[in-house]
């Protein structure tokens, strides 16, 4: 199966399942996954309706764009497929976006996810590799002659990786967490862009509870925190 018709099938998926959710009480908490990514206002969820929330979730800042909430939608072999209420999408791999659908510039995919370094932290590996090259396949979109249109690079990207100090991470459930704090510096290879990646894992069970991942030139970094976990990551 290729990555676009594997995310096309996972945001079917994901989508149904948004939109099947039933019952007045789910129905409200629903109104809040609406707000688009970019949309209006902030999104905030009190803690007894992350409690009473039936998706795994995460906030997501886009740039200097309001807050919004992704739902998780589907999970295909560890590829997690989040959507926003109006259909943007994010598939995270690992912590790390890796796809993305419904923005105005998408990463349509990302080469050797196995072999990212944040991987091998995440299961706790000795020795683990500090250095990850791969390209991405990044859509970029553009007005001309009052018509928008779109085009697709190829981007070498490497990148190296180091471990600092342990930070404490106030999620929205009301917890607090000494988190590992992994910084990835990138850089483009064809356009010497460099960028830098935060992610931050919760200690015991080493997901990724809090990030900032850049998207590309056009739309700059999207940050991410844990509303709710996904159960089969904290077993």
């Amino acid at each position: 199966m290729t990555l676009k018709n594997f995310f096309t099938r996972a945001l079917m998926v994901a989508t149904a399942i948004l939109l099947t959710a039933c019952g007045s009480r789910i129905d409200n908490l629903m109104e809040t996954a609406k707000y688009a990514v970019g949309g209006d206002g902030d999104v905030s969820l009190s803690q007894q309706q992350i409690s009473d929330y039936p998706y795994a979730a995460m906030y997501a800042n886009l740039a200097d764009k309001p807050r919004a909430l992704l739902a998780l939608g589907y999970n295909d072999n560890g590829h997690y497929s989040w959507l926003s209420g109006s259909a943007e999408a994010f598939v995270t791999y690992q912590g790390r976006i890796v796809a993305t659908e419904g923005l105005p510039s998408n990463i349509l995919f990302t080469s050797q996810v196995h072999d990212d370094p944040l991987g091998c932290w995440q299961q706790q590996r000795a020795n683990c590799v500090t250095q990850w090259s791969r390209y991405i396949d990044l859509t970029t979109s553009y007005s001309r002659h009052q018509q928008t249109l779109t085009e697709t690079q190829r981007l070498t990207v490497n990148s190296s990786f180091e471990q600092q100090a342990e930070e404490a991470i106030e999620l929205p459930d009301g917890q607090t967490i000494n988190a590992i704090h992994l910084v990835e510096h990138g850089m483009v290879a064809e356009t010497k862009q460099s960028f830098t990646n935060h992610f931050w894992l919760e200690p015991e069970t080493r997901r990724v509870i809090k990030s900032q991942q850049w998207l590309g030139h056009q739309l700059g970094y999207l940050s991410l925190l844990e509303v709710k976990p996904y159960s089969a990551d904290i077993q």
